[in-house]
């Protein structure tokens, strides 16, 4: 298995797997290649007949270059858990090895982190000033626009084509896989491309020219470049069924796919009009998230670290998020953070589809696993792992 990604919290208590209070102990480490931990004698916890724990020795964490090789070993049985969960595409492949008795699935549900659409919308961003030559594009910042692009994708089309089924649509950051802070009956905008038509003439941009593309009153067309990430084959898909959703409508989207260290360059100096990618909440609280709902926030994408926010619904959401962070009371930190989802559920700075279904592979030798929603979903609870014997 590979290195699990780091930032992450059980949703009970956090335990280390390198503290000398957790219970394993690094014996090795060869670079670029492994993890080898062994068992720690002063380990504190035992199971419920009073016998020591872990149950395990030895553990080894094998460090692979991408999923794709990480996988090849584990249909070989060189390892017995995939790290993360499993992509849709391999799914089936997984499906084959549990038929043979040789893996387990197990579906834990609609994930808690989703892919998002956003626009720069920074103040030397392509809404407010000219960009190679191609006049500022006020229609970016519009709610409407957003709102137009939201109804304009089927979602339950894009699931069954981006994530291959395996997923659920969803209208916001908080999916149904956060039982506890999510919306239940938070307001959704439906499939409804003349509703989507209807919004986007509202604010001016119509297909003046009849070549099929809306044109802003200005007579510069509605288009524009999107940058995802090269290589991972969700987001890839996801970008091309947003281009032919909302060619539909007279938006011309250009797709452009870029290398991970690429695509975070251009995130993080802001030369960019759109991007289809995605952020890991590392807690289900959202008091956690801070930089994500705050306008002064590194990651409140569209338009970070503003020095005071720039619209009254993100001084809003400033305010409530305040009292999410600050009150004792979880009915009303709830009750808060609802309505901080139902402001952006209108205004949509950041526009969702669909979330992920969470399912984890394990060998059928290893027992006890218990896998959670967050990750590394599988070695939240090293300590109660074990392995069958050979018969």
């Amino acid at each position: 298995m590979k290195s699990p990604e780091p930032g992450r919290r059980r949703r009970t208590r956090r335990r280390s797997l390198f503290s000398q209070a957790g219970p394993f102990v690094i014996r090795a480490y060869t670079a670029g290649q492994r993890i080898e931990l062994e068992r720690n004698p002063r380990y504190w916890r035992r199971d419920a007949q009073g016998g020591a724990l872990p149950y395990l020795d030895r553990l080894t964490i094998e460090i692979t270059p991408s999923q794709s090789a990480e996988m090849l070993k584990f249909e070989a049985g060189e390892t017995d858990v995939i790290s993360s969960e499993l992509r849709p595409d391999d799914i089936p492949a997984v499906r084959r090895l549990a038929d043979a008795g040789r893996a387990r699935l197990h579906d834990l549900g609609v994930g808690t982190d989703a892919d998002f659409l956003w626009f720069n919308l920074a103040p030397n961003g392509p809404s407010r000033v000219v960009v190679d030559g191609v006049p500022p594009r006020p229609w970016m910042a519009r709610t409407e626009f957003r709102q137009a692009i939201s109804h304009a994708v089927n979602r339950q089309q894009f699931v069954d084509t981006v994530m291959l089924g395996a997923g659920a649509p969803v209208y916001g950051p908080v999916t149904p896989g956060n039982r506890q802070w999510a919306v239940p009956d938070l307001p959704t905008t439906p499939h409804d491309p003349a509703r989507a038509r209807a919004l986007l003439e509202g604010i001016g941009l119509r297909d003046r020219n009849k070549d099929g593309i809306l044109d802003a009153e200005d007579g510069t067309p509605v288009r524009f470049a999107v940058f995802t990430q090269r290589g991972h084959a969700l987001r890839e898909r996801a970008a091309a069924v947003l281009k032919q959703d909302l060619q539909k409508i007279g938006i011309q989207v250009d797709v452009s796919p870029l290398d991970l260290p690429a695509l975070r360059e251009r995130l993080t100096s802001g030369v960019y009009e759109a991007a289809y990618f995605g952020i890991l909440a590392s807690d289900l609280d959202p008091a956690v998230m801070l930089d994500f709902w705050l306008s002064r926030g590194l990651f409140h994408l569209w338009q970070p670290r503003q020095p005071t926010p720039a619209t009254p619904w993100e001084r809003q959401i400033d305010e409530l998020m305040a009292k999410v962070m600050a009150s004792a009371d979880q009915a009303d930190r709830k009750r808060a953070f609802d309505q901080v989802q139902r402001i952006f559920a209108a205004e949509q700075p950041a526009i969702y589809f669909a979330a992920p279904t969470i399912v984890i592979a394990t060998s059928t030798r290893l027992v006890n696993a218990q896998p959670a929603l967050l990750r590394p979903q599988v070695l939240w609870s090293p300590d109660e792992l074990a392995v069958r014997a050979a018969k």
